[in-house]
C-alpha cells in the first residue's frame, strides 16, 4: 500500500474523483471503518451457509407478513418489508450505499465502539449503470397493496428470488435514508447455482471481468471494464476527518441519524424480530 494515496482530510477524498468523468447520480458510494473487510449484505455476515441465511430471510419475512406489517410501511411489497427490516438492524440481503462521497466518507471514519482503531478505512466508489433498477414503483406493484394470502405466497416469494445484483431506490424514503441520501444494493443468493458460497461483492467484481475479458477475445466489438476503485483512510486522521465533516459540512452521527420516541420503539420490535429469526434459522438449518 502507497502511504501517500491515504486519505488524511476531506479534500483527499474529493480530490481523488476528479479524474472521474462521471456526472452527480452515476457514481454510489460506501464507506466502511475496516478496509479488510468484504463488501456483502449483513445477512452473509450473520449466516455463513446458504441454508441458514435462507431460513433467517423466511423467518423474518414470515413473521412480517403473518403477524403484522412493518411500521413505516403502507405495502405488502416484501422488498419494502426488507427495506425497512434492513433500516431497524435486522440482517436482509440489502447493501446501503449513499449518492454523496462526503456521507461515504463519514462512514468510512465512524467507529462508535472503537473497534477498529487500529485499521485503515475504506471508501469505494462504483458506477451504478452496471446493475440494473430493481421496479419499486408502486403503480405497477399495485398487488402488493393488499394483506398476503395464502394463494399469493408463491408470488410474494418470487418478488425476492433474483439472479443478479440490482440497484434498488426506494420511491418513499424514511427520513434517515433522505437525510443520508442513500440507495441499495440487493443481491442473490449465489453467483452460480452450484456455488458453495454466498456471494459477495468482490467475487461478483471478479466474475464480472472475468466474463468481459473472455468476451472481448471472442468479439470484435468490446465490452467496457466495470468501474470499481476504493481509497483508504488512513486510521490516524480518522477523528480529524470526522471533525471536519461536521464543523466545515455539517455532517455528523447527530444529522445523520435522525431518531423518535416512534422509531426507538420500533427498534425494539425489529431486535425481537431478528433475535427470533436468529433462533428459529439455527434451529432448523
Amino acid at each position: 500500500m502507497n502511504e501517500d494515496s491515504l486519505i488524511r482530510k476531506v479534500s483527499d477524498a474529493i480530490n481523488s474523483i476528479h479524474f472521474c468523468d462521471f456526472e452527480r447520480g452515476q457514481l454510489i458510494f460506501r464507506g466502511q471503518t475496516n478496509s479488510k473487510w468484504d463488501i456483502l449484505p449483513s445477512l452473509f455476515r450473520e449466516s455463513i451457509e446458504f441454508r441458514q441465511a435462507t431460513l433467517f430471510e423466511a423467518v423474518t419475512m414470515g413473521q412480517l407478513f403473518f403477524e403484522d406489517k412493518s411500521p413505516y410501511v403502507h405495502s405488502y411489497d416484501p422488498l419494502n418489508q426488507l427495506i425497512v427490516a434492513q433500516h431497524f438492524g435486522v440482517p436482509t440481503r440489502l447493501i446501503d450505499w449513499t449518492y454523496d462521497i462526503l456521507v461515504g466518507l463519514f462512514f468510512a471514519c465512524y467507529d462508535p465502539k472503537n473497534e477498529n482503531l487500529n485499521e485503515n478505512g475504506r471508501l469505494t466508489l462504483v458506477e451504478k449503470s452496471i446493475f440494473n433498477n430493481f421496479n419499486s414503483n408502486s403503480i405497477d406493484l399495485g398487488e402488493y397493496n393488499r394483506p398476503l394470502s395464502p394463494q399469493k405466497i408463491e408470488q410474494y416469494s418470487q418478488r425476492l428470488e433474483i439472479d443478479n445484483i440490482y440497484v434498488v431506490e426506494p420511491l418513499i424514503r424514511n427520513p434517515r435514508l433522505r437525510v443520508q441520501d442513500g440507495c441499495f444494493t440487493f443481491f442473490p443468493w449465489k453467483f452460480h447455482s452450484d456455488d458453495n458460497e454466498l456471494l459477495t461483492f468482490n467475487k461478483y467484481i471478479r466474475e464480472q471481468r472475468k466474463h468481459i475479458d473472455e468476451y472481448n477475445k471472442k468479439n470484435e466489438e468490446k465490452q467496457d471494464y466495470i468501474f470499481v476503485a476504493s481509497k483508504e483512510i488512513d486510521k490516524n486522521f480518522k477523528k480529524s476527518i470526522l471533525e471536519e465533516l461536521d464543523i466545515v459540512y455539517g455532517i455528523s452521527a447527530k444529522s445523520l441519524f435522525i431518531d423518535s420516541d416512534y422509531s426507538k420503539e420500533t427498534e425494539a420490535y425489529f431486535q425481537e424480530l431478528r433475535n427470533h429469526a436468529k433462533k428459529k434459522s439455527i434451529e432448523l438449518a
